[in-house]
């Protein structure tokens, strides 16, 4: 398996643990701080995988999400895995290319795969998607969040 390709574990990545609806929730207190009501957010997900958070997103919060990730297979189970939820679109692209149209996200997440973006490219590319040009601080401005769910893994005595 080439470093970074997901093609052949695509299928396993349902078996992995869900992301705290907690932080989820605190998270979205803070980029919504003007009290939008949840469905006029919009979130862009990059590296957004098999919609493990995706789902999270569009269901506990009702938000409308632009899934973006680059590996097929990831994309496709992300797709059957979401399938039932009208507020999700799925599209190819990566952290440094998500092929979302400019000023359009009020946040970019990305769940357990910021890592394997390039930051020189990446960053201006969410920047670019955010409104206001990302950061924060005011009406009108987006954010970017990237997120871990570490897992602690026992070993053998």
């Amino acid at each position: 398996m080439k470093q970074g390709d997901f093609t052949e574990v695509a299928k396993h990545y349902i078996n992995r643990p869900a992301y705290s609806a907690f932080l989820l929730e605190k998270l979205i207190k803070c980029i919504n701080d003007t009290n939008k009501p949840l469905e006029d957010l919009n979130v862009v997900e990059v590296g957004a995988g098999t919609g493990k958070l995706t789902k999270m997103l569009a269901e506990i919060f009702k938000l409308n999400i632009t899934a973006v990730e680059p590996n097929d297979n990831m994309r496709e189970e992300g797709i059957k895995f979401t399938q039932n939820c009208s507020n999700i679109s799925w599209q190819k692209g990566s952290g440094e290319e998500t092929g979302v149209k400019s000023g359009v996200a009020d946040w970019v997440i990305m769940a357990s795969s910021f890592h394997w973006t390039d930051p020189t490219k990446s960053l201006p590319e969410f920047a670019r998607v955010l409104h206001g040009g990302g950061g924060g601080g005011g009406p009108g401005r987006g954010f970017f969040y990237p997120l871990w769910n570490p897992r602690h893994i026992a070993g053998g005595s």
